[in-house]
Formats: structure tokens, sequence, C-alpha cells
């Protein structure tokens, strides 16, 4: 028997959180050249894949539909530190 699910797949989550980051960065980046673009990018894609990594389809969809949650955020912090290290060496922070 064949079931199908409504969730999306990690791959398509993943895909929605580095557009949604992109998007969300680029408006708060005082800059927006081709350096800033790229870090943003790499940022996003880093911070993407360590959270499709750490977090279930349960955790993905409640951080999707409330990224402002704070139990998500609280869990979400040190899983991106790294990529938020690495995103202020390439703007020269």
């Amino acid at each position: 028997m064949l079931t199908l699910s409504c969730k999306p797949s990690k791959d398509q989550m993943k895909k929605e959180f580095v557009q949604s980051c992109i998007a969300q960065a680029t408006k708060s980046m005082p800059s927006n050249d081709d350096k800033t673009k790229k870090a943003v990018a790499d940022y996003c894609d880093c911070a993407g894949q360590k959270v499709m990594d750490q977090f279930s389809l349960d955790e993905l969809e409640k951080l999707t539909k409330n990224p402002n949650d704070a139990e998500m955020t609280t869990k979400l912090t040190p899983i991106i530190n790294t990529c938020a290290e690495a995103l202020g060496k390439q703007l020269g922070q």
C-alpha cells in the first residue's frame, strides 16, 4: 500500500529555509554588494544544513510556522553559531 505524506521532505524544507534566510538577512544588511550577497548565501546554506541535520521534521515545521518561537530560537542559536562566525569573517567583522 502506498501512502502519501503532506509534509515536505527535508530537502524541500532546507530550500525554503535558505530562501527565507537570504530574504531576511538581505533586508538587515547595510550593504548588498556581491561580497555581502555571497556571504549571506553561504551563511544561510550553512545554517540550513545544520538545522536539517539537528532538527526533526516536526521541529522544522514548528520553526517554519513561527521563526521567533523562544524555545526554537534557544535551540537554534548554538547550532548556527559557527555559521554566524564564518559570516562575520567573510564580511571582515
